[in-house]
């Protein structure tokens, strides 16, 4: 591979570099977002950047709506409208007419049975799963047993605004050097050239 070739592959490593940077710090206050991390890769046909993501949880956020649920160590159990189970770590779920519980996308919460959980009046989770009115258990969700549900939080996004920017400015740097090399392999060809001509 060429020098210039090289360098082109250096700046597209960079470039893919600072888009995953800059998509993270443009999130970097949107709950339940999760960061993606750059892994770079170097074989014959040049560098590589892909995604990866990143699913430490964030921080906990309070906000005592009574089915904002994070479950630390587990999942949350929810089927879409086509009937895919997804596990999620946490969600903001809003009572429907029915006494479901469904999020933003309309995914409803399913219980230990992965039957919709029926949500009564007056009901609220505890930190083992359970559902209650009072002392009456009415529904659970199924948690991993070293699991914890934390009930009226959101988890906010993994993101670190400052390693963020230390990424933009790395890949800034890394994709402006590769382009000051392709200028100068470019100016010493250009010699060369002239060198040869003169010559002749």
């Amino acid at each position: 591979m060429t020098g210039i070739r090289w360098a082109a592959e250096a700046m597209a490593a960079a470039e893919r570099r600072l888009d995953i940077a800059t998509s993270n710090l443009a999130n970097a206050s949107s709950d339940t977002f999760q960061r993606l991390r750059a892994r770079g890769t170097i074989d014959r046909s040049g560098v590589r950047i892909r995604a990866v993501l990143d699913t430490r949880p964030g921080a906990l956020r309070p906000t005592g709506r009574p089915f904002d649920l994070v479950v630390g160590g587990g999942t949350l159990q929810l089927r879409d409208a086509r009937g895919a189970i997804v596990r999620l770590a946490n969600a903001r779920l809003t009572r429907d007419r029915y006494g479901a519980l469904r999020d933003e996308r309309g995914r409803v919460l399913l219980d230990a049975s992965q039957r919709p959980l029926r949500v009564p009046p007056g009901a609220r989770f505890f930190s083992d799963g359970t559902l209650r009115i009072g002392e009456r258990t009415c529904g659970r969700i199924e948690i991993a047993p070293h699991a914890t549900l934390d009930v009226g939080y959101v988890m906010t996004a993994n993101v670190d605004a400052i390693s963020e920017m230390v990424d933009v400015l790395a890949a800034e740097r890394s994709f402006e050097g590769a382009q000051r090399t392709i200028v100068r392999i470019e100016a010493t060809r250009k010699k060369a050239t002239d060198q040869v001509a003169q010559l002749q």
